[in-house]
């Protein structure tokens, strides 16, 4: 039994999406691997997606920086928040 689902994408804010799409032999299958690819993600999280996540949240202007083992855990309000938002 095959379900369909529709998905509307955005041509500017989703222009990235729709380019990998068109690259795709068989969008189906590309799009069913990237879900489940996100799916197992949620909880499996690799360096590269840390930093990735951490490279952003720099862009938005909060520091990120190494804390020695002495630190108290006194984080600034803002960056707990914005660590709180990675869904790590």
């Amino acid at each position: 039994m095959h379900i369909r689902e529709t998905v509307n994408l955005n041509t500017v804010r989703d222009a990235d999406i729709i380019a990998w799409l068109k690259r795709q032999d068989n969008k189906s299958a590309a799009i069913r691997d990237a879900l489940r690819a996100q799916c197992v993600r949620q909880t499996e999280y690799t360096l590269a997606d840390i930093m990735q996540r951490l490279n952003e949240i720099e862009r938005r202007g909060v520091v990120v920086a190494q804390v020695s083992s002495e630190d108290n855990g006194d984080e600034p309000e803002e960056a707990v928040i914005a660590l709180d938002g990675l869904g790590l």
